[in-house]
């Protein structure tokens, strides 16, 4: 039997003042934080700094380790605790990071990410003052973010609220990225994406322009992902399975 990464429900994490994250405050370097139900989310959240904004589209830029500020979202500070409590692209510490490691790879579909303090309207192909934009690394390369979802990607499949400033991400309606992998330094490839049957292991936001914050997070655990060793024993079992037929008819 084919086993798998399986998870009995769907979960969510409040990342504002009002979740079971310690109330407002700077949360260190490293936050893994609890789901509604009390139990630990199946990431980490981790913040970077001081990202080189001459190259914004890079997902490796150069930047400095940062703290993960929770208020309205969760938004990143530096090392000592200063800058603004969101995810920053502008002021002196612009660009900013928001980064989830996942535990194990989870499918990409099901994932849904809130964004809030964002200066947008509905319908609108762009965001106001705000330019975010996604990273994306796919679990069968490690270490490596493989697409950038551009802000007007975003912008085409945000739910936004009637005040323009709450908005909804579901990765399952992404269609297309910028490839990664072969230009380091600027994602430029555009490339089709099928967020079904996409593992992914990391994830992160980045603002470019304005100031926004992640408060929330749903992620759909009964999506699997074929473990690696069931994936050897299918493999096992279908070479064997040839072998029998090539000698019966034999």
């Amino acid at each position: 039997m084919l086993t798998s990464v399986a998870h009995a429900t769907t979960i969510s994490v409040d990342l504002s003042k009002n979740g079971l994250n310690g109330g407002e405050g700077n949360k260190g370097t490293s936050l893994v934080p609890l789901d509604t139900g009390s139990s630990s989310a199946p990431f980490t959240i981790t913040a970077e700094t001081m990202v080189d904004m001459t190259l914004p589209f890079s997902p490796e830029p150069g930047s400095d380790t940062g703290t993960i500020y929770i208020k309205d979202g969760a938004g990143v500070q530096d090392i000592n605790g200063d800058g603004s409590k969101e995810i920053s692209g502008g002021g002196a510490l612009q660009n900013e990071d928001l980064v989830f490691s996942l535990d194990s790879p989870i499918l990409m579909s099901a994932f849904m990410v809130d964004l809030v303090k964002l200066d947008g309207i509905t319908g609108d192909p762009l965001f106001n003052k705000d330019s975010p934009v996604l990273f994306v690394s796919a679990s069968s390369t490690p270490g490596m973010w493989d697409w950038l979802i551009t802000e007007a990607e975003l912008a085409s499949i945000i739910d936004m609220d009637g005040s323009g400033k709450l908005g909804t991400i579901d990765f399952g309606l992404i269609t297309s990225g910028l490839d990664c992998t072969t230009a380091l330094a600027a994602c430029a490839v555009v490339s089709a994406l099928d967020p079904t049957t996409i593992a992914i292991d990391a994830f992160k936001f980045r603002e470019t322009q304005g100031h926004v914050a992640v408060s929330g997070v749903t992620v759909d655990l009964e999506a699997t992902v074929p473990e690696p060793t069931a994936l050897l024993l299918l493999a096992g079992g279908l070479a064997a399975l040839t072998g029998a037929r090539r000698k019966f008819r034999s």
